[in-house]
């Protein structure tokens, strides 16, 4: 299992550990600007996740009505 990385807007907590953004290399800022990147677009998938599996579900329920009414 990955190690817990909290990433903020001023400061990342890596396990115990607390760093300021403005403090970091390059190199850092470019993996912390990737994390965020990813982060993000997780957020966005699991959004249309949700909306995906609750059109699913409207699916369902109207088909099971139409067969249950013999349409």
């Amino acid at each position: 299992m990955a190690e817990e990385i909290n990433l903020g807007h001023d400061t990342i907590i890596v396990g115990d550990r607390e760093f300021a953004t403005s403090d970091l290399s390059a190199r850092a800022k470019s993996q912390w600007d990737n994390l965020h990147f990813v982060n993000e677009q997780i957020a966005q998938k699991s959004n249309e996740i949700q909306i995906a599996d609750t059109a699913r579900l409207m699916y369902y329920s109207v088909l099971r009505s139409n067969l249950a009414n013999g349409k």
